[in-house]
């Protein structure tokens, strides 16, 4: 589920020859990917933080897509579950705080910040006091390319 969904979502996402296929195929994608939504919801409410599933599954390049998805995220709870997994109490690690985060920051340029800032706020200062928290020796090992990953 974390490795061959995502890496079949994105490919099929990113091509730009799917942009040409007629709309009832669109229409099929497009539940497809809502079902896909639903079951990162379903994930995100149980056990540890999917990384590898958040990390893959919404690295999209395409913004008409992009837009819908983070509509269907958010109208779902996702947004609000990546906060509750901040607040907690949860022990996340650097590579779980940047796979909750990664989802909201590849799309952070279409968020409104009045909306998103006051909800997201206590789990960016909780990455934040993380990061300050870390002594130079784990900056510079394995923490580093985790929370500065780009896609």
């Amino acid at each position: 589920m974390e490795r061959c969904l995502p890496e079949c979502f994105h490919k099929l996402l990113n091509n730009g020859a799917v942009r040409r296929w007629g709309m009832e195929i669109q229409e099929g994608i497009f539940n497809m990917v809502d079902l896909l939504t639903n079951l990162v919801i379903v994930r995100l409410k149980h056990g540890p933080v999917p990384e590898t599933l958040l990390k893959n599954v919404y690295a999209y390049e395409s913004y008409g897509w992009l837009m819908d998805l983070i509509n269907l995220f958010g109208s779902q709870g996702g947004i609000e579950l990546v906060v509750s997994r901040f607040t907690s109490g949860e022990d996340l690690d650097a590579g779980q705080m940047a796979a909750l985060l990664l989802p909201l920051g590849q799309c952070v340029k279409f968020l409104v910040k009045e909306v998103v800032c006051p909800v997201l706020l206590p789990a960016v200062n909780q990455a934040l006091q993380y990061v300050a928290s870390l002594e130079e020796q784990h900056l510079r090992g394995q923490v580093s390319p985790v929370l500065f990953e780009e896609n």
